[in-house]
């Protein structure tokens, strides 16, 4: 034992190595949480970074154009100017003679504003020229250039100037917008420009239907962003020349009004995962770094934290050691010892029962009422008085029950030895109390204490007092288990059955069925009145109830009857599962079909539950009847204070309907009843005879098999089909 306690010391280095674990366990979870958030903080931070850059590329390409464009603009003016100020110089004389050389000239009686432009577009014959105005001799002389020739000399130093530079660094291209109004065919711009390593695409006609990889009409999208006169990023499945691969390539758009030049430059998805991957590479180190530094750190302080710990443990080892053992003694004498009568208690019998031969359990009768009338603290001293005075008779005594002793024998008893007991024991404590007992007995090797327990309900259910487990109380329990092993079935295979049997009025009418649970199993009927105390003891019943429940409200749903009362027992009521179901399950138009029921029975204790149960019934449209009125809680008051709509009369009176004194119980029930405006049903009507005497009576409805017989639905809807036919026939 010493070895097993010294065995405890390396509890601490468990413990340590416990929350080591968890400490690396939540590190880990933190830090993979961070790693995740960090790596679509980077993958963000990368898109939006790549986003500016193309952005800012196709804007510098743009703001290139338009400077190339007024550099081109503003040299040819100027040779214009120098041009024209020296051809009139030296033709002064004749001007008028080289007329080719002057496009047009403007008459004096025109207005022109030159003094503000000096420049202007003019259009001849379908061509657009830059024009460069002077005033000579009170004539205004143009000189002009063609725009395109100009515009064509801006594509070239453009073209030159991408190709030696960013051309063959980056993928972009220039498309010229043809038109806005793209026809069947969707054709829209044409490609101008394309890098060096993609020049076999110049010269492509674009169109808003050609679709990319997967589908995706990503020139649609761009061709409406600069129709709208905006610029636009897009996603779309692009051929990527570099990898040979087709890959996702997010890109930026612009429109360059001028010259209708559509601006377009992208990056692929590998580009990003490169510039992903280095960006995260050196996330990666700095964070395995840091769990390197923690980790080591973290091994210094455990070591150091050791080491004390172990010098620590060492000089209380030999404390602790001498603490267990007292420790263990004392836990072991109160698992094994009774607290009151300091006898040995079940788990000792339990422990020393497999050396013995028999049992005998020693209930006392009505202990329960000594601690009502004497109070608790007489109870153990009468507890410790019956204890004393067994163990002066026996060797083997134990307390294994609040009320229960038990003795343990080397032989077998014989039941005229337990007989011989059970008359001898009876003690006098204090000379004011008497207890008696009954004792339940066993021979049952291996199984002792199990079946003299079974033997003691035997006992305390009989007259006897006594009994000694033997062949009849076992074959009885495995009656018992075979008939909840049958109930279990039932349930799971569904096998039960609502049967309904018809409540008819004064007139012999039928307006309504009263459900009744029945099993059905191959073809045999069972009432549950057989099975009920199996049904409580093994705890089904509720299950049983639940399943009927259900079974006719869906029938009432389903409009195969018009209205129906259901059994709702107390046992039903209490139960939280059952009475939420009911609630839940009933609504308005299924409460105006339906009616409860309430068992009458002296099990119900509470009526403030019953009551609240009545009041969320008659919300949903049900009606409320009390069940068996003349046995149980048959107090008129309380009646009252339920508010029933109906009361059935318990069947004993109808029975004895033609004694005069049931007649006058029953004729007070009606009384009472409709003067508070309850109607009043009789079952077990079985006769004309009694029919008429209730009907005389003033019962209001009647049930039993006079009328008809419970049934099954199909049946009586198939009764209902067939009367309906014999109607018509008639008719």
């Amino acid at each position: 034992m010493k070895r097993n306690i010294l065995k405890l010391f390396y509890l601490p280095m468990i413990f340590f190595i416990l929350v080591s674990f968890i400490y690396f366990l939540s590190m880990y979870f933190i830090l993979k949480k961070e790693f995740n958030r960090k790596i679509l903080e980077i993958k963000q931070e990368i898109l939006t970074e790549k986003k500016e850059e193309l952005k800012n590329r196709v804007n510098n390409i743009n703001s290139l154009i338009d400077l190339i464009r007024k550099t081109a603009y503003s040299t040819s003016v100027k040779e214009l100017e120098q041009f024209l100020d020296l051809y009139i110089k030296l033709h002064s004389d004749t001007l008028y003679e080289t007329p080719k050389l002057i496009i047009g000239k403007i008459p004096q009686n025109k207005k022109l504003e030159y003094k503000i432009f000096n420049t202007k577009f003019l259009r001849h014959k379908n061509k657009l020229y830059l024009a460069y105005l002077k005033n000579k001799n009170k004539n205004i002389y143009i000189a002009a250039i063609s725009k395109k020739f100009i515009d064509d000399i801006v594509v070239s130093h453009l073209r030159k100037y991408l190709d030696s530079t960013i051309g063959n660094r980056y993928y972009f291209d220039i498309s010229k917008l043809l038109t806005l109004n793209p026809g069947k065919g969707g054709n829209f711009a044409k490609i101008v420009y394309m890098p060096p390593f993609m020049k076999h695409k110049e010269g492509e006609v674009l169109s808003i239907y050609n679709p990319d990889v997967k589908g995706n009409y990503f020139r649609k999208k761009y061709f409406e962003c600069i129709k709208h006169g905006k610029s636009c990023f897009l996603n779309y499945y692009y051929f990527n020349p570099s990898n040979k691969q087709i890959e996702e390539k997010l890109s930026y758009v612009t429109f360059n009004k001028y010259y209708k030049f559509i601006i377009l430059s992208g990056i692929y998805e590998s580009q990003l995962k490169k510039t992903f991957n280095i960006k995260a590479e050196k996330y990666i180190n700095d964070i395995t770094k840091m769990v390197f530094m923690s980790v080591i750190i973290y091994l210094i302080i455990f070591l150091f934290f050791m080491g004390v710990f172990y010098l620590f443990l060492k000089k209380i080892k030999k404390s602790l050691i001498d603490e267990y053992e007292k420790l263990k003694n004392e836990l072991e004498n109160k698992y094994y010892n009774d607290s009151v009568t300091n006898l040995p208690n079940r788990n000792k019998l339990i422990k020393d029962e497999k050396n013995a031969k028999s049992v005998m359990i020693i209930d006392i009768k009505n202990f329960s009422h000594i601690n009502e009338f004497y109070g608790y603290e007489t109870g153990d001293k009468v507890l410790n008085f019956i204890g004393e005075s067994l163990k002066e008779l026996y060797t083997n005594v134990y307390r294994i029950g609040d009320d229960e002793f038990a003795v343990l024998f080397e032989k077998p008893l014989s039941e005229e030895e337990i007989s011989i007991e059970y008359h001898s024991l009876i003690f006098n404590y204090n000379s004011f109390i008497t207890v008696t007992f009954i004792i339940g007995a066993s021979n049952e090797k291996n199984k002792l204490l199990k079946t003299a327990e079974i033997a003691l309900s035997y006992a305390k259910a009989s007259n006897k007092g006594y009994m000694l487990f033997n062949k009849e109380i076992e074959k009885s329990q495995i009656e018992k288990y075979k008939k909840i092993e049958f109930l279990k079935d039932v349930l799971i295979n569904d096998k039960i059955k609502p049967f309904y049997q018809c409540i008819v009025n004064r007139n012999r009418e039928i307006i309504k069925y009263e459900s009744l649970m029945r099993i059905v199993d191959a073809e045999k009927i069972y009432s549950p009145y057989y099975f009920m105390d199996y049904m409580k003891e093994s705890e089904l019943y509720n299950a049983f109830s639940r399943n009927m429940f259900m079974k006719v409200i869906n029938d009432l749903k389903k409009g195969f009857i018009k209205k129906a009362s259901i059994n709702v027992s107390f046992e039903d009521i209490s139960d939280e599962i059952t009475r939420n179901m009911l609630y839940n399950y009933i609504d308005q138009k299924t409460g105006e079909k339906l009616i409860v029921e309430i068992l009458e029975s002296e099990s119900i204790n509470d009526f403030e539950l019953v009551k609240d149960f009545i009041f969320n019934m008659k919300k949903r449209g049900v009606k409320i009847a009390i069940d068996d009125f003349g046995s149980g809680y048959s107090n008129f008051v309380v009646v009252l204070d339920l508010s029933p709509d109906y009361i059935k009369i318990d069947a004993s009176l109808i029975q004895n309907i033609n004694n005069s004194k049931y007649q006058d119980i029953v004729k007070m029930i009606i009384n009472f009843s409709h003067r508070y405006g309850i109607k009043v049903i009789a079952e077990y009507v079985d006769s004309k005879e009694v029919f008429e005497k209730l009907l005389k009576l003033g019962v209001d409805e009647f049930q039993g098999y006079y009328f008809c017989e419970p049934e099954p639905l199909e049946k009586i809807v198939k009764k209902d089909k067939m009367s309906s036919k014999k109607g018509d026939n008639e008719d």
